[in-house]
């Protein structure tokens, strides 16, 4: 608490002058001896204690009147945040002024008395001190410069467009920042900022406060995605560095969640912080935090998942539509609706959803043709938040998935081993056509070679994936080429044998001298008939491959008897390298590595039927499928992303590109909001790497490929995710968070971490965020308060003096009686008996 008329506390010395005119009307008595007196002491002693009391009230309300009086003219002020309470300074203050009256009345004794009055002196003293240091701390937190650069970041994202009373709570804060405006000087200026998953700045150069605002606040939109503010402080601090006032001031008006605050990331405000340092002055922050609305219902769709990595006409492809309740109170949709490209939307149901709780909508689509495909769900729901009820996904069809199967057996393609269970699992029927309908062609087309024949000419591209089956070896240059086709996206399949040579393997390496394989081939393991037998052990199951077998209570290859197989000793300090499964001996199953963008795998069984029966087992048709689709489906663009400022995607080219690897072009990408911009392509070795700046709206992304056909795997070949059903553009989806919309509030704790690293100020109210940028004191007087208890006193001092004036007039009617009872009696019968003796005289 402050006082505006600091100076005016002094006359809190007027207390003193109703204990004055007490003391100037009391008049001192002169002793005169009176024999009565005595008869006069008893009532006198219980009148003064009476009349005392009477003193005592009015003097202490006299000098409180007195003290409400200088209070009120001194105008207490009660700043924002303030250090000390008037709840504590001002009943100081008036309990001063009832030690002074108790000092003036009660205290005969001179020390007493001076000891009560230098207290009194003390808490005023100690009063104007804290209220002048209060005063000075929220002049050097309020200061400001004479002209000043303001930047006014208004959060833009999704969470803003939520109704917080009449309005949203973007618009509220457009109307804070208007208000922010229109209190600023003249010389100061203005730059105006939008940030959401991009902050946009809406005004490229420092505006003036003067001029046309209003119009361009009403044409402020939200820019949705998810509120970055680092980056939005960040950039607010590149646009002030072109202003030209010496004060620098960021106003950041949000709603106040937690969600993309960051933080769990430190670095990022230590880099915003050296960032605002290297500034000529230092900004202040003023952040302002909306209140989030106390009842609030939404469901998100949280996420769009395929059943399958690669997508065939050969079957059905489950769509899974997860539902999120990101509200506050159970929530029952409508329904789901799943659209794949611009077909007709298919509709499902969702049950009930608990806050915070999820549920799913399951959909069964076969995809009839290759290519991009976007699906879209939406959800049938009216909540509060509409910009998270629809979510976006990319799913890459293949008319066929080439195999190339590398036998080592040396046997013919009629002799039953382990090439050719896997040819026939990787071959079977297509489905014949029904009632006149179309029959569906099979995914997988195998070319299956003998391992002599594999020369480092072969077409490895032209595969989405290569079996090698027992064998051997092959030689360097092939091996050299097989290392580069998967490090370009291809993928890799090991099934070693008893012809297998680990020496050949274990010296694999690539031109780094990293090994090319997952595992070193140790011993091979000859289980006994006497000794037992080994299976598989499907609780050890990591690999995705796998662990889907058991998902879909298809995983029987535990039954499968395994009585040879190669102990593996996985590549040890790689964290490429992952054991997939294992064998109840504990020995591993299934080894993988990930080298470049493609896959390595390599199985310790042979499967080949005599050192196993897994070959016989009703899961080993489906367990080579994933374990082939699971290698395969790396050599695809990855079409799917989370929002980021600059977004890398590889496009692997079918042809040899024109280009010199490190040549860099631009082509036309499409934005989700309908803008079109420029995406950087550089070639490099295989393909060449889209860049994508911006790329943080959620929706679908189409980069135009029309001028770069050999990006574009030919239909014939291998379609790619690279072509959708036009063939010249590839789509990509950028998710949207369904955790914007749980409107989580900031915790203290999260924003200390700005608090520590920035000139940092919390706004509670727009008064204090005017008074921030400003330099005014935000906060009230309360005079009026002090005033009213002034009239009050008065009041109350009126009434207790008539009351005391009447107690006292009607005591003045009281006889005395200056003789005793029993005196009184003596004396009448002394006058009795003079009278009758006179009377009898007379007769």
């Amino acid at each position: 608490m402050t006082f505006v008329n600091l100076s005016i506390l002094f006359g809190l010395a007027a207390v003193a002058i109703p204990i004055a005119i007490h003391l100037f009307n009391r008049r001192k008595a002169k002793p005169i001896d009176w024999g009565a007196m005595q008869f006069l002491r008893n009532s006198l002693v219980n009148r003064k204690r009476k009349i005392l009391i009477e003193e005592l009230i009015l003097m202490a309300l006299r000098c409180l009147l007195a003290g409400l009086i200088v209070l009120a003219f001194a105008r207490p002020f009660l700043p924002a945040g303030a250090g000390v309470s008037w709840l504590v300074l001002i009943p100081l203050i008036l309990m001063a002024t009832v030690l002074v009256a108790l000092a003036g009345i009660v205290a005969r004794d001179p020390a007493w008395r001076l000891g009560l009055l230098g207290a009194f002196a003390a808490v005023v003293i100690a009063t104007g001190f804290l209220a002048w240091n209060q005063q000075l701390l929220h002049a050097e937190t309020w200061k400001t410069g004479t002209e000043q650069d303001v930047a006014i970041v208004i959060d833009g994202s999704d969470s803003m467009t939520v109704k917080a009373g009449e309005a949203s709570n973007f618009r509220n804060a457009v109307q804070e920042a208007r208000r922010l405006t229109q209190s600023l000087r003249a010389e100061d200026r203005v730059t105006i900022l939008i940030a959401g998953a991009e902050t946009k700045l809406v005004t490229p150069d420092p505006v003036s406060v003067r001029g046309e605002l209003d119009q361009l606040f009403e044409s402020l939109q939200p820019v949705g995605g998810e509120f970055a503010p680092v980056d939005a402080i960040s950039a607010a601090a590149t646009a002030l560095a072109a202003g030209g006032n010496p004060s620098k001031k960021i106003v950041v008006i949000s709603d106040g969640q937690n969600r993309g605050w960051e933080a769990d990331q430190p670095a990022r405000w230590d880099f915003l912080s050296e960032t605002l340092d290297r500034l000529p002055t230092r900004p202040k922050v003023v952040a302002r935090f909306l209140p989030l609305p106390e009842q609030y219902s939404n469901a998100a769709v949280a996420s769009i998942d395929l059943s399958r990595d690669v997508i065939g006409p050969d079957r059905e492809t489950e769509v899974r539509v997860r539902v999120l309740n990101a509200g506050y109170q159970r929530i029952k949709p409508a329904g789901v609706q799943l659209r794949v490209d611009d077909g007709a939307p298919i509709s499902a149901d969702v049950p009930p959803i608990e806050p915070g709780e999820t549920a799913e909508a399951v959909f069964r689509h076969r995809f009839a043709k290759g290519g991009s495909h976007v699906l879209r769900a939406s959800l049938l729901a009216d909540d509060d938040l509409a910009a998270d009820d629809s979510q976006t996904r990319v799913a890459a069809s293949l008319d066929e998935l080439p195999i190339l199967l590398i036998d080592g057996s040396g046997s013919g393609a009629n002799t039953i081993g382990a090439a050719t269970f896997l040819e026939i699992a990787l071959s079977p029927p297509a489905e014949e056509s029904v009632a006149g309908q179309t029959a569906v062609r099979r995914l997988t087309r195998v070319t299956r070679i003998a391992a002599p024949d594999v020369k480092a000419s072969t077409p490895f591209s032209d595969y989405r994936a290569v079996l090698l089956v027992d064998v051997p070896r092959v030689g360097a240059d092939v091996a050299k080429e097989l290392a580069q086709y998967v490090r370009s996206g291809g993928g890799l399949l090991i099934v070693p044998g008893a012809r297998s040579q680990p020496a050949f393997y274990d010296e694999w390496k690539l031109a780094d001298g990293q090994p090319a394989v997952p595992a070193r081939l140790g011993q091979r393991i000859v289980i006994e008939e006497s000794s037992g037998t080994a299976h598989v052990a499907p609780d050890s199951f990591t690999h995705p491959a796998l662990k889907r077998l058991v998902d879909a209570s298809r995983g029987d290859l535990a039954g499968g008897v395994v009585s040879s197989y190669w102990r593996l000793a996985p590549i040890e300090n790689d964290p490429a390298v992952a054991v997939g499964g294992r064998l109840d001996q504990g020995d591993p199953f299934l080894v993988e590595r990930t080298l470049g963008r493609g896959r390595v795998l390599m199985t310790s069984v042979a499967l080949d039927g005599s050192g196993d029966s897994l070959p016989a087992q009703v899961s080993f048709l489906p367990f080579i499928h994933e374990l082939v689709y699971s290698v395969a489906a790396l050599g695809d663009v990855e079409p799917n992303h989370a929002p980021a400022k600059s977004l890398a995607v590889f496009i692997p080219a079918k042809t040899s590109a024109s280009d010199e690897a490190g040549a860099a072009t631009t082509v036309p990408i499409t934005f989700p909001d309908g803008r079109t911009e420029r995406a950087t392509l550089e070639q490099g070795d295989g393909g060449a790497l889209a860049t994508i700046a911006g790329a943080t709206l959620p929706g679908v992304y189409r980069l135009d490929l029309s001028s770069r056909p050999e990006l574009r795997y030919s239909p014939e070949a291998a379609p790619s995710a690279a072509s959708d059903a036009a063939g010249a553009s590839l789509p990509l989806s950028i998710a949207a968070s369904p955790d914007e919309g749980r409107l989580e509030p900031l915790t203290e704790a999260d924003e200390s971490v700005a608090a520590k690293r920035l000139d940092w100020f919390r706004a509670a109210d727009t008064e204090q965020m005017v008074a921030a940028v400003v330099g005014d004191v935000p906060g009230h007087e309360i005079w009026k308060y002090l005033a009213l208890c002034a009239v009050g006193v008065v009041l109350a001092e009126s009434f207790a003096s008539r009351w005391i004036a009447g107690q006292r007039k009607l005591g003045a009617t009281q006889s005395v009686d200056f003789v005793s009872e029993g005196d009184r009696l003596v004396t009448f019968q002394d006058r009795a008996r003079e009278f009758l003796a006179s009377a009898r005289g007379a007769n």
